[in-house]
């Protein structure tokens, strides 16, 4: 894993792009403590700066950013394509100058041209590629969105990265809020793609390929793989049950495997949960060494999970380290998480991730994370409470049910009292979400819900009314956000796991253990968001989630 940054400009800019670059480079030191390396295309307007934490080839010519054999591409990188080998194999070329992946995505790159190689590679990555030839700029992301690619375009010069910390150091930034952001982030916790917190700046949106032929122009992405295709286009499985789970563990075995390679030392979270349990396990059986294994536990018993990850690791066999917390300790990473988030994030977990992954750090550079099972395979307890409370709800006539949705804009109102937000705090066990002023009438509006789908977009939605302005809220659109549009013929779980694999999970879940991770040089790789498994789970029959 590394951090990648870069500028292209339509003009030679009138600032120094070198001390520039320098500025946005320094930035991203503690994603690759390692290595640094900056390229500049020859006109002086194109300039590409790297970042990097070795963990494949430790030698220099692993270095980035790397130019292609013929020296028609020149690419910076940050991710891991775990099939690299095989990839070798496949190119049939030989006279490689090391072993890096970086080396043989150049190599697919020329040979299969950009879209086709990218189809090609198994990983979580996040690159810029300049075709020297073309004088196209291509910016990718992974196919799930593990790996972080902002871009924005000020005054004709498009600025990239991997934080939006690179991106503030170019002086040409604009400082300008989303006002959108904003209500979407009160209402769901988090940014979601392709919004950043800034008006002039996107996220790439995972599985998408940017294609620019100069600054300025206009910015068009183009997927080369989306989850809404793969679930439109799945095959059901049509084998017994025990040749499901059978086929599936052969999946996660190889998927395991592939993300064990490494030049250093890897370890596994532990929580102690059915997913971490099961990375673990499928780890001790793949690893030749015993498996280093860490996990977080807290004073409070009613927050500690500590006892069940000691199990799983007595169990399994596993070298195990447990680091309790105190609440001295959240004190003293609060004040961090503004400068390693860059952006607002509301998920409480983002603080035991920080200090597991600062545990881990202290023994290995790579460490293995169970996240993606509760969005592949309906794990989340939200899920089942949704269809119980939609089974309820859906009883109540229709008519009713829209006079419910009118209602629920005046009692608004009344929670601005007092009563109305003890009121609120009172429902909070009935909620899909925690209470918070404007709940009640958030109720009232769950109640006139056209359908389950719907149910559930509002009930993981907060009601940021209460919290925002009407000037605010009045430059937002009304428009959802793409993963929050309506899917057809798919079941009330499967629109929901949708949902959540599409906007939760990369703008959320990853994003906080990319930068929890990544802030003390730390590569958390994911098995099961192996886009072999992703695609795996949807051919899986609900009543086996």
């Amino acid at each position: 894993m590394c951090g990648i940054t870069g500028f292209w400009s339509r003009e030679v800019p009138s600032y120094e792009p070198r001390e520039t670059l320098e500025m946005m480079i320094s930035t991203l030191s503690h994603r690759g403590p390692d290595d640094e390396g900056r390229w500049s295309d020859p006109d002086g307007r194109l300039h590409f700066g790297h970042t990097r934490l070795s963990v494949i080839d430790l030698s220099a010519e692993g270095h980035q950013p790397m130019v292609s054999r013929s020296g028609r591409f020149v690419i910076t990188f940050n991710g891991e394509i775990f099939n690299f080998e095989d990839l070798k194999k496949d190119l049939g070329s030989s006279g490689w100058r090391g072993h890096s992946d970086t080396e043989v995505m150049l190599a697919a790159i020329e040979q299969w041209g950009v879209e086709r190689a990218v189809a090609h590679f198994n990983g979580q990555f996040a690159f810029a590629l300049w075709d020297t030839f073309d004088r196209v700029l291509f910016l990718v992301r992974d196919r799930i969105g593990i790996k972080p690619l902002y871009f924005g375009q000020f005054n004709e010069t498009i600025v990239f990265g991997s934080e939006l910390k690179a991106l503030r150091s170019h002086p040409e930034f604009v400082h300008d809020l989303s006002p959108q952001a904003v209500v979407d982030f009160l209402e769901l916790g988090y940014v979601p793609s392709p919004l950043s917190i800034y008006s002039n700046v996107q996220k790439l949106p995972p599985g998408h390929i940017l294609k620019l032929t100069r600054p300025g122009a206009l910015v068009e992405t183009v997927p080369f793989w989306s989850a809404r295709e793969v679930v439109a286009g799945r095959d059901p499985h049509r084998g017994t049950d025990a040749e499901i789970v059978d086929d599936l563990e052969a999946l996660l075995r190889d998927s395991v495997r592939m993300r064990l390679v490494a030049d250093v030392p890897v370890g596994a979270f532990l929580s102690g949960g059915i997913d971490s349990s099961l990375i673990t396990s499928l780890m001790t059986r793949e690893s030749r060494g015993k498996v280093r294994t860490f996990s977080i536990g807290f004073e409070e018993a009613e927050y500690d999970e500590s006892p069940y990850a000691t199990d799983v690791a007595s169990h399994l066999g596993t070298d195990h380290t447990n680091l309790y917390v105190t609440s001295d300790d959240v004190q003293d990473l609060l004040t961090e998480l503004p400068r390693m988030y860059d952006e607002p994030l509301a998920d409480v977990s983002q603080l035991p991730t920080a200090l597991v992954s600062r545990l881990a750090r202290k023994s290995v550079t790579v460490s293995l994370s169970g996240d993606g099972g509760d969005e592949l395979f309906g794990g989340y307890s939200r899920y089942e409470r949704a269809i119980r409370y939609w089974r309820l709800v859906s009883k109540i006539p229709s008519l009713l049910r829209r006079l419910a949705k009118g209602v629920a804009g005046p009692t608004a109102a009344f929670e601005s009292s007092k009563f109305g937000m003890d009121a609120s705090f009172a429902l909070s066990r009935s909620l899909l979400r925690p209470a918070m002023p404007g709940q009640f009438a958030r109720q009232i509006e769950l109640v006139g819900s056209a359908d389950g789908w719907e149910f559930y977009n509002r009930g993981i939605r907060l009601n940021a009314g209460s919290l925002t302005s009407g000037a605010l809220r009045g430059k937002a659109a009304d428009d959802l956000p793409p993963a929050f549009r309506s899917f057809d013929g798919l079941t009330f779980l499967e629109s929901m796991q949708l949902t959540d694999l599409q906007s939760y999970l990369p703008d959320d879940i990853l994003v906080k253990v990319d930068r929890a991770s990544m802030d003390v040089a730390l590569e958390v790789r994911v098995p099961l968001l192996d886009h072999r498994v992703v695609e795996y789970s949807w051919q899986v029959p609900e009543r086996l989630k």
